[in-house]
């Protein structure tokens, strides 16, 4: 133990040579922590603190923040700021890494340490991310990793329990360092890819995977149709697309755009790429374009695959424009809706906007929240209307509109590394013709994660509440567009009634499955009232050798049980046989049934 306390008191150097440090990173005394079990535990115990430059942990950290208190309370007097510590301790080769290294981190071509983590062992890397905006564990693996990697340093002791450095103990300084380099000046992150804390719900809406890179390719299909003639029989079409397509991605702005030409060729009818009949036409070959990644502090997504939802979701829950396509989705000659969904998410304000299609809008939402007292209680409201609506009751007054809106107050009761607990209360008015309805719901979601980081946990969310006449909860929700006539009849009728529902969804890694349920167990029930959605979703699942998968299929119903269901299916698999090549199917029925299945080939430069 000697040695140790004695290696100890050099690194931390006199007390006159630490007057820099403030309290949170006042170094522990002697004897330091000897195992990397102590110091891990000591580390995960700060997953999920924002990210703040800067910062020592009150509340948020920085990079080289982190590691310096993680450091400090086992006892060992590291530098400051990450170019500082890249000096200290003992230089590892990176081959030899083990638990408790830092690792540094700089931009290919610049020497300059930009980034520091600790060494978990297994390949992970806890860090403070500017990109997630919180302390997460992420896997070396990845390709930012990859390519930045540039240098490790020891300070836990070695065997015998010593420790020594080729470049001489640091001794820290009598003024705090001034200079904080690692993501700031040209590195600074933007507002565009700085994500929330919480993990994204999954998305119900058709998504069938992009190559994530630019790009140029051609795709080539059969389709098969089946649709419902005007005469009420039921009719089949088959066709074959070619298809040229181009992907644009700039990784710094996470701004994407994807445009696809198809070319339609069917027995007996002219090869086509559909009618123009209005200047809007020509958006019919843009498959989506999006600034900011989901989740980001500002997004903005025009979007024929995706689903959206405000405030509670009580009023706007998962709402999917792109169900009323026709064709095999974003490789239709036909018109299909093109939605709208802008969000800003700031520390102290978070609002969103919703448009079901930009060229013929019909539903518009927005909704916003603000935290009352920052990091437990938030307060918010959502406004959403259809101006379309063909109630028999609005004919009669003259009217085409439902108007519905929400307040909600959500409560994050436990909030730790591995377990959140939120409790949210939401009432809802809606107006449709002369007349009110009104909704109330309380929800309870637990949320635990058993993994290192956010990549496997486990959500349970129950929920219960009371529907009044003339109300359906989540109204606009992923059957809405499609069967507006079920869902006008069913609010003509709707009585109070007591709501029963849940949802569970399990994430584990590249996988996730999600499934909800909702009832009104009364006599008095809407055919409406019964939801049900399941979600099953796999992403770059390695087969063999070069070959992924990736897979998706998603399916939402309401008036279960009854004669007439309304519901909505959406199935994609591509099978990746290398970044250039793949194949892929796609499946959905919404007001009738597609399948369509092909190869694709891409150059990406």
């Amino acid at each position: 133990m000697i040695p140790l306390a004695l290696w100890a008191l050099i690194l931390g150097g006199p007390a006159g040579g630490e007057r820099w440090r403030p309290p949170e990173l006042a170094v522990a005394p002697p004897p330091p922590e000897l195992s990397f079990a102590e110091l891990e535990r000591r580390a995960l115990s700060y997953l999920g603190r924002p990210y703040v430059t800067g910062g020592v942990g009150s509340p948020g950290f920085d990079c080289s923040g982190l590691t310096c208190r993680i450091f400090a309370e086992a006892g060992y007097a590291i530098p400051r700021v990450s170019r500082d510590q890249a000096r200290a301790g003992r230089p590892i080769p990176l081959g030899s890494i083990v638990p408790g290294d830092l690792l540094f981190f700089a931009e290919p071509g610049d020497p300059r340490i930009r980034h520091v983590g600790l060494y978990l062992g297994d390949g992970e890397l806890l860090h403070a991310a500017s990109g997630l905006g919180r302390v997460v564990v992420s896997p070396l693996s990845q390709r930012w990793y990859r390519d930045r990697l540039v240098l490790a340093r020891r300070f836990l002791p070695g065997p015998g329990g010593t420790l020594t450095s080729s470049t001489g103990p640091w001794r820290g300084s009598d003024t705090a360092p001034l200079e904080l380099v690692e993501h700031s000046g040209e590195t600074a992150l933007s507002p565009f890819l700085r994500l929330d804390d919480a993990v994204m719900p999954p998305q119900l809406g058709a998504d069938i995977p992009s190559p994530n890179a630019t790009a140029i390719g051609l795709s080539a299909l059969v389709a098969s149709e089946q649709r419902r003639a005007a005469s009420g029989a039921s009719e089949s079409r088959y066709a074959f697309l070619l298809v040229p397509e181009a992907t644009l991605l700039v990784d710094s702005l996470a701004l994407e755009v994807g445009v696809a030409v198809p070319i339609r060729f069917e027995p007996g009818v002219p090869p086509t790429l559909g009618t123009f009949d209005r200047a809007g036409d020509v958006l019919r070959f843009l498959r989506g374009a999006s600034l900011g990644l989901r989740g980001a502090e500002l997004e903005l997504r025009l979007t024929r695959f995706g689903d959206g939802s405000l405030g509670g979701g009580l009023v706007v829950s998962r709402l999917d424009p792109g169900s009323m396509a026709s064709g095999i989705q974003g490789l239709s000659v036909g018109r299909a809706p093109l939605s709208l969904l802008g969000g800003y998410r700031g520390a102290s304000l978070e609002a969103l906007v919703l448009i079901d299609d930009v060229v013929d809008p019909g539903v518009f939402g927005a909704s916003f929240s603000v935290p009352v007292v920052q990091g437990w209680l938030k307060l918010g409201a959502t406004l959403a209307t259809d101006q379309r609506a063909e109630l028999a009751s609005l004919a009669a007054a003259g009217r085409r509109a439902i108007t519905v809106s929400e307040v909600i107050a959500t409560l994050e009761a436990v909030k730790t590394p591995t377990l959140e607990l939120t409790v949210s209360a939401a009432g809802a008015l809606e107006r449709a013709g002369g007349e009110l309805g009104y909704g109330a719901r309380g929800r309870a979601q637990l949320e635990w994660t058993f993994s290192r980081g956010k990549d496997q946990s486990l959500i349970v969310a129950l929920e219960g509440g009371v529907q009044g006449d003339r109300f359906l909860g989540e109204l606009f929700g992923p059957t809405y567009l499609i069967h507006r006539p079920e869902s006008y009849a069913a609010l003509d009728a709707a009585r109070t009634r007591g709501t029963l529902g849940g949802e569970l969804s399990l994430r584990l890694g590249s996988v996730v499955v999600s499934a909800g349920y909702a009832d009104a167990p009364s006599e008095r029930r809407s055919e409406l009232d019964r939801r049900l959605f399941g979600l099953l979703e796999l992403k770059d699942v390695r087969l063999t050798g070069s070959w992924y998968l990736d897979l998706r299929l998603a399916y939402a119903a309401r008036a279960l049980l009854s004669p007439e269901v309304v519901d909505v299916l959406h199935g994609g698999a591509r099978l990746k046989f290398s970044s250039w090549l793949w194949a892929e199917v796609y499946a959905a029925k919404t007001q009738g049934f597609e399948l369509g299945a092909g190869l694709g080939i891409a150059w990406i430069p």
